[in-house]
């Protein structure tokens, strides 16, 4: 349990954006703040060592970190005068973390790439409630993390996708807050899971999906007898149907999304579109420089590898080779499942047309 803390603490932790929450502890009654100035924080791909255990030695190892009681700082951080932020929820290996790269320009807007904080507090939810003490960490987690650091630059929120059961009470909790949906179609998801080999990955978020179902076939119920790639298209039937009942549910306008596949044929329309969304002054020359740059030259998340679309065509046909069939069984099934379930391979409200 954190020590109580003094008001003048309390005062300048609010008043530094720098401040970030960084993990939940003690069931959710204590934030682990760690100071990250924008510089640094730049340096990192994820607010999360897990993802990039090295950088984080370099970056956040040896940063301040303090133990904040979340009753303490509730109050203050609720009466921050600092706007509200904008989102971009995903359903994995859809470019999300290129576009939040795209978009971070200091000045106009700063992105807070996959806070853990988030990703710990999606984990804690048990169904569709969620438990006051949680309800009020994830409050003060969104007012902190919703500072502008510069005079009009907005803040932009990219949470991991095993955060996705948080986007309904974040939205409700905001209601000026726009959201980018980002996915990848129904073939690219599990040829993605097939060429990364992220077996354990998607059984492991299939099963925390199975607490948050937005639907349920008699095929769906018992994942032990599921191929790999169908759990892959199990993953993103879930996924795709939370995030097509949000295009229904949410007012229009709140809501864009935006697929892969459209997004890499189309990049520099999609960042102007995605600026002008989150209302960033950001025109279409500015973009067209952004996606000439070297950020579309590189990997998005292993920024020393090269990665371009010669090398992804490469990695795909490899894919193709090696798991062809499973590929296609696992497609075909999830596309019955989609028909019997009435979930739309393509979202409606596209960013861009």
């Amino acid at each position: 349990m954190a020590d109580s803390p003094s008001a003048d603490q309390i005062d300048a932790i609010v008043a530094d954006p720098a401040w970030l929450p960084y993990r939940v502890r003690d069931a959710g009654r204590t934030l682990d703040l760690i100071y990250l100035p924008r510089d640094e924080l730049a340096k990192l791909n994820f607010i999360d060592r897990r993802s990039q255990p090295a950088r984080w030695e370099t970056v956040g190892e040896g940063a301040p970190r303090l133990l904040m009681p979340v009753a303490a700082i509730a109050d203050q951080a609720r009466t921050l005068n600092s706007g509200h932020g904008h989102f971009i929820f995903h359903s994995a290996f859809c470019g999300s973390t290129l576009m939040s790269r795209a978009l971070d320009i200091e000045g106009t807007a700063c992105v807070l790439r996959e806070p853990r904080v988030l990703h710990e507090l999606a984990l804690m939810k048990p169904g569709s409630s969620l438990p006051d003490e949680h309800r009020l960490a994830l409050d003060v987690s969104l007012d902190l993390m919703q500072r502008s650091r510069l005079p009009g630059e907005k803040v932009i929120i990219k949470p991991a996708n095993v955060a996705n059961p948080l986007i309904e009470y974040i939205m409700e909790r905001q209601p000026d807050s726009r959201a980018l949906l980002m996915y990848l179609s129904l073939p690219d998801f599990i040829m993605a899971i097939a060429r990364r080999r992220r077996w354990s990955w998607a059984r492991n978020l299939a099963v925390f999906y199975r607490r948050h179902l937005e639907f349920e076939t008699r095929q769906t119920q018992e994942l032990l007898y599921l191929t790999d790639l169908q759990i892959a298209a199990f993953l993103w039937l879930q996924q795709q149907a939370q995030f097509a009942r949000l295009v229904r549910e949410l007012p229009e306008g709140r809501v864009a999304t935006l697929r892969a596949d459209v997004f890499a044929a189309r990049a520099t329309e999609s960042i102007a579109a995605a600026a002008a969304f989150f209302g960033l002054s950001l025109d279409e020359d500015e973009a067209a420089a952004i996606t000439a740059g070297p950020a579309f030259q590189k990997h998005s998340k292993r920024d020393a590898e090269n990665y371009d679309e010669s090398t992804r065509k490469r990695d795909e046909a490899l894919v193709k080779f090696a798991f062809g069939p499973e590929i296609e069984q696992g497609t075909e099934w999830g596309q019955a499942i989609a028909a019997d379930a009435s979930i739309p391979l393509d979202l409606q409200a596209p960013l861009i047309r």
